[in-house]
């Protein structure tokens, strides 16, 4: 039974098929007859065909598979019918087959169109029809052009805005390169650079210029020439020797304390104080 309705079904699509060019030049020349006559056969004929808008087209055809449980439902498209099946659409990728069909149906309804009011019976509405939507289509596939390497930008050497004042200097301070890390960055010319540690290659550290201006001593006198104090010449400030040949106040009482001619000035008996008379005058007395 069921070889018997094959082969019957085999013969009508077959008759359907070679019949095609009678019924239906241009829709057979645009999407093929095997395709034209299931779409004529779902819409009810020629007239049916015509009267459906190109969005219905799409879906003719496609299988309902909510009812069926444990296949998978995300599908790349969502409508897989007569059209999708179609010799015209089965080479378009994946991703662009569901516009290609949007395009084909376009050009589809007006081929059906045409065949109803028999204004082209030898099918060159049809080949024309044909021929833009596989321009569309090539057009639709072709890559991106190649715009080829992009140049740079040019560079900006204006230099950022950056936060001053006190804070920024301080926080600049903080991670700022010191004086001693600098002296063993620089190297002397025509002199072997000093190198600390045992071994060779990465056990030993090289000095620089480290100690080469401090008469070879290891670590140098550091001095920050922006906290450096300024004195002038005129007030040397502390430090420096006080003239013994001063006039009044401190030089000249200092000067004075401990002569023996002055003795007499402080309150010191020669009597009391002696070594020879000591305590002989004023002891006796009392």
């Amino acid at each position: 039974m069921t070889l018997s309705l094959d082969r019957a079904k085999h013969v009508l699509t077959t008759y359907v098929q070679s019949r095609m060019n009678l019924f239906a030049p241009n829709l057979t020349a645009l999407i093929g007859s095997l395709t034209a006559a299931q779409l004529l056969n779902f819409a009810g004929g020629l007239t049916g065909l015509a009267k459906t808008p190109s969005c219905n087209l799409p879906p003719l055809g496609s299988k309902n598979n909510k009812a069926q449980t444990g296949f998978a439902t995300n599908v790349g498209v969502r409508h897989q019918g007569f059209l999708y099946h179609s010799p015209i659409i089965s080479g378009i990728p994946a991703d662009l087959k569901k516009q290609a069909m949007r395009i084909v149906a376009a050009k589809l309804v007006l081929a059906a169109r045409v065949d109803r009011t028999h204004s082209s019976p030898d099918g060159s509405t049809g080949e024309e029809l044909k021929q833009a939507c596989l321009e569309r289509l090539d057009k639709l596939t072709e890559p991106p052009p190649n715009k080829g390497p992009r140049a740079l930008p040019a560079p900006d050497d204006r230099p950022s805005r950056k936060r001053g004042g006190r804070r920024a200097r301080k926080a600049k301070e903080q991670t700022a390169m010191t004086e001693l890390r600098k002296a063993q960055n620089r190297m002397a010319f025509g002199k072997e650079e000093k190198e600390v540690g045992y071994g060779t290659g990465d056990g030993t550290k090289g000095l620089g210029m480290i100690g080469q201006t401090n008469e070879g001593r290891i670590r140098a006198l550091q001095i920050d020439q922006r906290t450096k104090a300024k004195l002038s010449k005129n007030h040397k400030g502390w430090g420096t020797s006080t003239p013994m040949g001063g006039g009044a106040g401190t030089a000249s009482s200092l000067r004075g304390f401990g002569q023996s001619g002055n003795a007499s000035s402080f309150g010191l008996r020669s009597s009391g104080v002696g070594a020879g008379g000591a305590g002989t005058s004023g002891t006796a007395s009392s």
